[in-house]
């Protein structure tokens, strides 16, 4: 679903505290996300972010892996079950900082990892665990104190297409 006027304003507040973003926020040319968003779980999916050129997050200030720009992961619901985001699209965006995409381990929190990577059945534990049909058009990354692009264990169906990574 598009998000609501009033989604797209807290969308837009000029904040530091990250963002749950459960719907398709369509920006007007020219207007920027200063705030992190998280994309996180179910509840996110068939969301996503055009930006209509404009940017999200600020211009050389350093990022970290706990902290980036735009998170889209996984939670955990039980020992053996997880949220996960589905059918995510971000495009036309730029982006200051860094894209993190993860199932287990996510923030983290690698106890969960380390368990189901010493079991016959990881592989498959993994990216039932994890997000799946992401898709990163037309976006510049511009890397600031993290990796740029980080796409974590079990993730699948991830595209990059017509984009540039830049930055350090």
């Amino acid at each position: 679903r598009l998000c609501s006027a009033a989604e797209l304003g807290e969308l837009t507040a000029e904040t530091a505290a990250p963002y749950r973003l459960t719907c398709r926020a369509v920006l007007t040319p020219g207007q920027a996300i200063r705030r992190p968003l998280l994309i996180e779980g179910a509840e996110a999916s068939g969301g996503g972010l055009d930006c209509n050129g404009g940017a999200v997050g600020r211009a050389g200030v350093a990022t970290t892996t706990r902290r980036p720009t735009i998170a889209i992961w996984s939670r955990r619901v039980s020992a053996s079950h997880w949220s996960r985001p589905t059918d995510i699209r971000i495009e036309n965006c730029v982006i200051h900082g860094a894209v993190r995409v993860w199932g287990m381990g996510a923030d983290g929190r690698y106890d969960d990892l380390r368990a189901s990577s010493r079991t016959a059945e990881h592989t498959a534990t993994a990216q039932g665990a994890a997000p799946t049909h992401i898709a990163l058009e037309r976006v510049t990354i511009v890397g600031t104190g993290a990796i740029p692009l980080y796409v974590g264990p079990g993730v699948t169906r991830l595209s990059l297409t017509n984009s540039t990574l830049t930055g350090r």
